[in-house]
């Protein structure tokens, strides 16, 4: 019997320094860092994503404005743009902009940005075509003296 009480004693001790020695090895040991890998390729994801969106946003843009106003925007840079504003704060923007208002806090940064730049390219665009025009009729004087 009492073979048999130490030899329960030696099993406990055992299992509680085994017990004890994992608790202390879990703490010690750094943790793998297997999820940094999935950030990485998770992140490559979402900058495809991201280009694939851009470049339909810009196009649907320019295809809009083309068929909306028969107006080819060159150099729009729609790229930088992610559109985070509705339709609202963008029709606002631009009344703050016809009115020769400055921004408060109340507009939307990039609908702001996306009126200023819209309006910019229509304006030169119009000083475009007035110059043109100018050119055009100035050239066409007749001399009716008989």
């Amino acid at each position: 019997m009492a073979k048999n009480h130490k030899k329960e004693q030696f099993i406990a001790i055992f299992t509680l320094a085994s017990v004890f020695a994992l608790f202390i090895f879990l703490k010690l040991t750094p943790e793998v860092k297997i999820a940094n890998n999935d950030s990485d390729v998770i992140e490559s994801i979402i900058q495809e994503k991201v280009k694939e969106i851009e470049s339909s946003i810009s196009e649907e843009i320019l295809i809009n404005d083309e068929t909306d106003n028969n107006i080819g925007y060159s150099n729009l840079e729609t790229k930088d743009i992610i559109i985070s504003y509705t339709d609202k704060e963008l029709k606002r923007a631009q009344l703050y902009i016809q009115k020769n208002w400055k921004a408060d806090h109340t507009i939307n940064n990039a609908a702001w940005k996306y009126a200023q730049m819209t309006t910019n390219n229509k304006n030169n665009l119009t000083k475009e075509n007035s110059n043109q025009e100018e050119k055009n009729n100035s050239n066409q004087f007749v001399n009716n003296s008989n």
